[in-house]
């Protein structure tokens, strides 16, 4: 197992997913949908890839 695979905030391992996330934006709620992401399996903590950070900052501005 690598770094990768280890959750930042409890050590747990992450998983492979498909997410949501809700935004704010302009006062308007934004549900971005189908999100890759590893997710927490033991405390939930949700991390995305910093290249599919940039792809929801360049939908909203």
């Amino acid at each position: 197992m690598n770094d990768a695979s280890i959750c930042p905030s409890s050590g747990g391992n992450l998983e492979d997913r498909s997410i949501q996330i809700d935004f704010r934006h302009q006062g308007r709620l934004i549900v971005v949908e189908g999100i890759p992401a590893q997710v927490c399996k033991d405390c939930g903590e949700q991390v995305v890839s910093a290249s599919t950070s940039k792809d929801i900052d360049a939908l909203l501005w």
